[in-house]
């Protein structure tokens, strides 16, 4: 099972009867599950040669409070807002794992289109001045003056500049 939450990115298998691995490949995301989770008998192993560099052993009663407390600490309406916010979260792909989910699942909403455009999924306004939909920067000038530059400085990391501009529709160009 993969989880993306604020806490981090997580793999869960079971890979022998009873025994779950709690894997990531970011020992921050591990320290934050421990930090919110009482797991006393836990250690945090290291295996650098696997895919998931980082991982915790546990049982299915200890999987259960994991689960538990990730739905207890949910305090947000929209996720990739929320990470765009968790500094420690808001460098990963999470943005570019949604539109490849939307592309791959189908479409949206009543009229059957999918909602590519990154201002419309953050309900940006359509007219002028324009605002980055991540940071709500606001750009001078005639329209998008210093996207190019704005985007890959602030927001790079997340989302490339092509994908970005790509994704927008016409009444947000």
């Amino acid at each position: 099972m993969w989880l993306m939450t604020k806490h981090g990115f997580y793999s869960i298998v079971e890979k022998k009867q009873g025994e779950f691995h709690v894997r990531g490949r970011e020992k921050r995301d591990l320290e934050n599950l421990l930090n919110g989770v009482p797991l006393p008998d836990s250690e945090l192993f290291e295996t650098p040669e696997a895919d998931y560099r980082f991982r915790i052993v546990v049982d299915r009663d200890a999987v259960q409070l994991i689960l538990q407390f990730l739905g207890q600490t949910l305090d947000y309406s929209n996720f990739k807002g929320k990470i765009d916010r968790t500094p420690d979260q808001g460098r990963k792909p999470y943005h570019e794992v949604w539109h490849v989910m939307a592309d791959a699942l189908g479409a949206y909403g009543a009229n059957g289109k999918k909602p590519h455009c990154l201002c419309c999924l953050h309900h940006m306004p359509t007219q002028r001045p324009r605002q980055c939909p991540i940071c709500n920067h606001v750009f001078q000038g005639n329209g998008w003056d210093g996207i190019d530059a704005h985007w890959k400085a602030k927001h790079g990391d997340k989302m490339s500049y092509e994908t970005f501009w790509s994704s927008l529709c016409d009444q947000h160009r």
